[in-house]
């Protein structure tokens, strides 16, 4: 399953990682070093042309990651830093 990466430190970082088995998951957590974070991902939910808009227009990435963002179900938010 693919996961968009994403920093709490850092409204600007996207990653797409492959992550097949519990175990990988946990191998991710510990080679970040912090918390993180597993929830539903905002872009795969709107409808594609909100996300593109809002992806292309706010942080200047290609039309190739915009899909490759808005295809991961969840997220994978590395805790880093305070979020209210």
């Amino acid at each position: 399953m693919k996961f968009l990466i994403t920093k709490a430190s850092d409204i600007n970082y996207f990653e797409v990682k492959e992550v097949s088995t519990l175990e990988e998951l946990l191998a991710f957590r510990k080679e970040t070093g912090e918390d993180v974070i597993i929830g539903d991902n905002w872009y795969y939910e709107n409808p594609i042309s909100n996300a593109i808009l809002s992806l292309r227009t706010d942080y200047n990435l290609s039309p190739e990651k915009v899909e490759e963002i808005c295809a991961c179900q969840y997220e994978l938010q590395i805790y880093d830093d305070y979020i209210e």
